[in-house]
């Protein structure tokens, strides 16, 4: 019998099927579902680290992380990042610069997937597949259709774990 007392279980983790599902590339509704502020691993800037939804679809509920230099010590590598936040906030109706997420987390937007190939860390030569947002999108590149305001959910607090 294995003992799990003296193990530190996380009452709020995410449930998994164990199954790895490849989000094709394409353009898709979704939400950012969680969000985190962090130091790059240089520790010389910050990194917004977001988990986005899918929405609609055969993809629904797939989510596919992102990470966004919004400071660094490269100006260009900066102005990407910020660039990036500035046209999430404008597709969602946010004002830019934001003082923090909780206007941001929820609302609908577009995304733009591809897939990228990368190598096995586990078995060398063999590679992989994975998603990728390519770009952030306004509902109308999706749907055709205006995007609308939706219902905010809570944002990570940046104290848990991402």
């Amino acid at each position: 019998m294995a003992d799990f007392s003296e193990v530190n279980l996380d009452e709020n983790v995410e449930e998994s099927t164990g199954a790895f599902v490849l989000v094709t590339p394409g353009k898709y509704k979704a939400v950012i579902v969680k969000d985190a502020l962090s130091d790059n691993k240089a520790k010389t800037g910050k990194v917004w680290k977001i988990k986005t939804q899918i929405t609609e679809g055969r993809f629904a509920n797939e989510t596919i992380k992102d990470y966004i230099n919004v400071s660094h010590r490269t100006p260009k590598v900066q102005a990407i990042g910020q660039g990036t936040l500035k046209r999430i906030c404008n597709i969602v109706g946010v004002t830019y610069p934001p003082t923090n997420t909780d206007e941001i987390i929820g609302r609908p937007f577009g995304i733009k997937v591809v897939n990228e190939d990368f190598e096995s860390n586990k078995q060398k030569g063999k590679m992989l597949k994975s998603a990728k947002i390519a770009a952030y999108i306004p509902l109308s590149e999706v749907t055709g259709e205006e995007p609308q305001q939706s219902p905010t959910s809570t944002t990570n607090t940046g104290d848990e774990e991402w």
